[in-house]
C-alpha cells in the first residue's frame, strides 16, 4: 500500500528562509568586502549635500563637494609633485609621496551663532606602515575625531603597493606635515603627534575648534619617502700590475697576484661602517702593507692598515650611489709547498653592513707540474677476500672436540709412561733387579746409554 505525502510548503516560510539567507550572505560579504569597497567609515553615517548641509556637527559627510567630490573619501595620495591625488600609489624606492587629508565640519553656517555648529577638540591622526614587503598592498589611513560631533570620528585610507623585488621602508619627511586653511593657521607645521595620539586642528589657532561651514574647511599634506637599503659587492683578480681584472686567473707557483673588491651602495639610505672581510685559502699568502682604498672622498687612493684577511677593515659610511674599491696583493705558494697537479684556490670576500651581508668569490688556478712531482704509482690489487668468514655448525664443533680429547689422552699416557720409566731406572740402580710387573715377570726396560745395569766381567 502506498503512502501519499500531502505536506505542502508554506510560501511565507520559503520567503522567510530566502530573506534570512540573503541577510546572512550580505552580512558576510559586507564584513569581508567593506574594508576594500568602503574605504571610509563609519559607512552607515548620514550624508548631506552642499545645498543641504547638516543640521548638526559632523565631519566629511557631504557627497557633492565641488573640489573633492564625496568627502567620505577624504584621504588621497600621489607621487610628490606628480599628477593629481588618487586612492592608490605604486611605491618606487628612493621617491617621495604626498598624503592629502581633507577636513570639513558639515554643520550649517547659521548654527555657529549659537555654538550649535562649532566642533570642539578636533584632532587629526594618521598612520602608515614602517615596512612594505614585496608584492604587498598596504594601507595609509587617517582619522578625524571630536568630542561633540556625530559620529565622534570618521576615517578613510588609501592603498600603496610595493612592486619591487625587496622590502621597502617608509619614512616620514621631517616637518613636512603642513595645514592649509583660509584661517590664521595656514602654513603651520603640525607636530609629530599627528602619527601618535593625534594633533589639534583649528582655524585661527591649532586649538581643536572648527566652526561649521565650508569656509572653515582645510586639508593637511605630509610627505613620506620610500627607502630600500641595498648594495653590490664584486670580487676580481689580476696579475700584479696588469690591471686585467677577471673572475678567474691562471697563475704559476710563486707568482704575485692582486685582488680587487668593488663595493657600491645601490640603495636609498646611508650605509654606516661598511666592513670588508676577505678569507684567503691555503697556498695564498697575504703581502703586508699592500691594502689600498679608493673612494669618493679619496679618489687617488691611500694605503690602509692590514687586517682585511684577519679581522676585516672598516671602510666607512657610504650614501646612495657612493662606492669604494679595495685592492691587496698575495703570493702563490712555491712548487715545493703546492700539491702536485691542478689546484683551484678560491678567495671569498664578505661585505658586512647593518642591512645585511653579501659575498663574492674569485679564483686562482695553479698547475704544479714540477719535475719533483713524481707520478703516483698505480695500486696493485691484492687477492680477493671472501665476503664473510665461514660459519661453523654442530658437525664441525664435534670434530674439533674429538681431536682435542684425543690429544689430551695422548699427553696423559705419555706423562704416565715417562714417570714409570724414571721409577724403573731408579729401582735397577738401587737394587740391581728389575721391578716386577703385576703378573710377576720382570719389567723389560732399556737402560740409558750413559749407565749400564748389567754386571761387568772380572779382570
Amino acid at each position: 500500500m502506498k503512502t501519499q505525502n500531502n505536506t505542502k510548503l508554506n510560501p511565507r516560510a520559503v520567503l522567510s528562509i530566502l530573506v534570512l539567507g540573503f541577510v546572512l550572505v550580505a552580512s558576510l560579504l559586507f564584513q569581508y568586502l567593506a574594508p576594500a569597497v568602503f574605504a571610509w567609515g563609519p559607512a552607515d553615517r548620514e550624508t548631506f549635500t552642499m545645498e543641504s548641509p547638516a543640521p548638526f556637527r559632523t565631519f566629511n559627510s557631504i557627497t557633492n563637494n565641488p573640489v573633492l567630490g564625496d568627502e567620505r573619501n577624504f584621504v588621497r595620495i600621489r607621487e610628490a609633485g606628480v599628477g593629481t591625488f588618487g586612492n592608490e600609489a605604486v611605491l618606487i624606492p628612493g621617491r617621495q609621496y604626498e598624503v592629502y587629508i581633507f577636513f570639513h565640519n558639515n554643520a550649517a553656517c547659521n548654527l555657529n551663532q549659537t555654538g550649535a555648529g562649532v566642533a570642539q577638540n578636533v584632532r587629526m591622526r594618521s598612520s602608515f606602515p614602517a615596512v612594505v614587503n614585496p608584492g604587498e598592498r598596504a594601507l595609509i589611513g587617517a582619522e578625524i575625531s571630536s568630542t561633540n560631533t556625530t559620529p565622534l570620528s570618521v576615517w578613510d585610507h588609501v592603498y600603496i603597493t610595493n612592486s619591487s623585488a625587496a622590502a621597502v621602508s617608509l619614512r616620514y619627511v621631517p616637518a613636512s606635515a603642513i595645514i592649509h586653511s583660509s584661517g590664521a593657521v595656514n602654513g603651520r607645521v603640525l607636530p609629530s603627534s599627528l602619527f601618535g595620539e593625534g594633533t589639534f586642528l583649528g582655524f585661527n589657532e591649532l586649538n581643536g575648534i572648527i566652526p561649521g561651514c565650508a569656509e572653515f574647511s582645510g586639508h593637511v599634506i605630509y610627505r613620506i619617502v620610500v627607502d630600500q637599503p641595498n648594495f653590490e659587492i664584486t670580487k676580481s683578480v689580476s696579475r700584479e700590475g696588469a690591471n686585467d681584472w677577471q673572475n678567474s686567473l691562471i697563475a704559476n707557483p710563486g707568482d704575485i697576484v692582486e685582488f680587487r673588491i668593488h663595493y657600491r651602495n645601490t640603495g636609498t639610505v646611508d650605509q654606516v661602517d661598511v666592513t670588508l672581510l676577505d678569507t684567503l685559502p691555503d697556498f695564498l699568502e697575504f703581502i703586508p702593507g699592500s691594502t689600498r682604498l679608493v673612494n669618493n672622498a679619496d679618489p687617488n687612493g691611500s694605503y690602509i692598515a692590514d687586517g682585511i684577511t684577519t679581522t676585516g677593515v672598516n671602510i666607512g659610511t657610504y650614501g646612495p650611489g657612493a662606492e669604494a674599491i679595495v685592492t691587496f696583493r698575495v703570493r702563490v705558494a712555491s712548487y715545493a709547498y703546492l700539491p702536485c697537479g691542478n689546484n683551484t684556490l678560491q678567495n671569498t670576500v664578505a661585505a658586512i653592513t647593518d642591512n645585511g651581508t653579501k659575498r663574492d668569490t674569485a679564483y686562482v688556478n695553479v698547475n704544479n707540474d714540477h719535475e719533483d712531482c713524481d707520478p703516483v704509482p698505480p695500486v696493485t690489487p691484492g687477492p680477493e677476500l671472501p665476503p664473510e668468514l665461514p660459519v661453523t655448525g654442530p658437525l664441525e664443533f664435534a670434530m674439533v672436540a674429538t681431536a682435542l680429547l684425543a690429544l689430551t689422552i695422548g699427553l696423559v699416557y705419555w706423562y704416565n709412561s715417562h714417570i714409570a720409566i724414571q721409577k724403573a731406572h731408579k729401582a735397577i740402580k738401587t737394587t740391581g733387579k728389575a721391578p716386577k710387573d703385576v703378573d710377576g715377570t720382570d719389567v723389560a726396560i732399556d737402560a740409558p746409554d750413559s749407565e749400564s745395569t748389567e754386571p761387568q766381567p772380572e779382570s
